[in-house]
């Protein structure tokens, strides 16, 4: 492969691997003026603040066709979530905790630094490989921009489980997570549409699987 061959794949393997984020992100905040409204909710950030021991800020973005939500930072820095509008207005207090706990374990896991470090390790192997064993350019990008995105999803889906066990483990009422997913699987419904979509091109847990952890931790609480 020449220079520019591994440009392109570079680009590709990196666009492939963040689809998802570019999407929702480019969906809002390319608009003219996207509007996000910060949560002055004192009631509410006293609270998740309590439960996360973090300083929280978050801002709802003017998104009402699905129910999508983010941390954007990672430390040293603040911890900044965006939610949707749709989320954040149809949500009980309940499943928001859920959703707001979820977006924590990520921060308090390290996440986004870990997804950045798997994705530059996957890279460095993938480069490596087609190097070392001399492959054709078109399965040499081919690797790069296809198959390595789709182990660092597998990757990636790891790290959304230790976010939803930190949630469901530290919710007071985990039957909150079983209707805030019961809402979000109507809703962002594109994806059971598209079984092959939702097992290797997205990153999130599976519905089906949150709703399973949310009853299992009910019955390890004895919550009726």
């Amino acid at each position: 492969m020449d220079s520019s061959e591994i440009i392109l794949a570079i680009i590709v393997y990196f666009l492939f691997c963040n689809w998802i984020q570019i999407y929702y992100l480019a969906k809002n905040f390319l608009k003219p003026k996207p509007k996000v409204i910060p949560l002055l909710d004192d009631k509410l950030l006293t609270k998740y603040k309590s439960l996360t021991k973090l300083d929280l800020s978050i801002n709802i973005i003017e998104e009402n066709s699905l129910m999508v939500g983010f941390m954007l930072s990672s430390p040293p820095f603040k911890p900044i979530m965006v939610f949707s509008q749709k989320l954040f207005k149809n949500f009980t207090l309940k499943e928001l905790d859920w959703v707001v706990l979820h977006e924590a374990g990520h921060y308090l896991m390290l996440h986004n630094w870990k997804l950045a470090l798997s994705q530059f390790i996957l890279l460095i192997i993938g480069l490596f490989i087609v190097e070392s064993f001399r492959f054709q350019t078109l399965f040499s990008i081919l690797v790069i921009s296809l198959l390595l995105p789709l182990i660092y999803i597998q990757v990636a889906k790891i790290f959304e489980y230790q976010a939803d066990n930190y949630a469901v483990k530290t919710m007071p009422d985990p039957r909150g997570m079983i209707s805030g997913n019961t809402k979000m699987r109507k809703v962002n419904n594109w994806e059971r549409k598209r079984p092959f979509i939702k097992k290797f091109l997205v990153i999130a847990v599976p519905f089906e699987e949150r709703i399973k952890m949310a009853k299992r931790e009910i019955a390890s609480r004895k919550i009726d």
